[in-house]
């Protein structure tokens, strides 16, 4: 028996379930209309002469622990070569940097999500101070059954 094609247009993968493959049955388990999920990656060209700019400065292991990643990603990222990086890496470059931008606006999966500003707006309140310290106490342990 064969497994039919992705019913999303243009797509050849096999369907891992009823009708869609792998990568699209992910992308409506998290809220995106199948196909049209936004791109995780980037030019690295983008941000390169940041990062050449910033590899004057610093080591290469320097490098990867400010941006949270391995010094071999970094050289990846720092080649001629047109390769794409993911989008967290990117915004993290220009952040070390300290060039000014904007970062990439939230995507809200439903129309019932808050924005940034509205949670650290609550998180000021005496009430949300009191969540996120309940939040933070350490849970107590299960008794062993005996």
């Amino acid at each position: 028996m064969t497994t039919p094609n992705c019913t999303v247009e243009g797509c050849t993968n096999q369907t891992h379930g009823r009708t869609h493959c792998a990568t699209h049955r992910d992308q409506i388990r998290k809220g995106f209309t199948p196909g049209e999920a936004p791109d995780r990656y980037v030019d690295a060209g983008t941000v390169r002469p940041l990062l050449l700019d910033l590899k004057g400065k610093h080591s290469m292991a320097d490098l990867g622990r400010m941006l949270g990643c391995t010094p071999r990603t970094v050289a990846r990222a720092a080649q001629p070569d047109t390769v794409k990086i993911s989008r967290t890496l990117a915004e993290g470059i220009r952040f070390v940097s300290g060039e000014h931008f904007e970062p990439v606006e939230p995507i809200h999966r439903d129309k019932t999500g808050i924005s940034g500003p509205e949670t650290a707006e609550y998180a000021n309140t005496p009430e949300g101070m009191a969540f996120i310290a309940e939040c933070r106490r350490p849970k107590a342990r299960k008794a062993m059954a005996a």
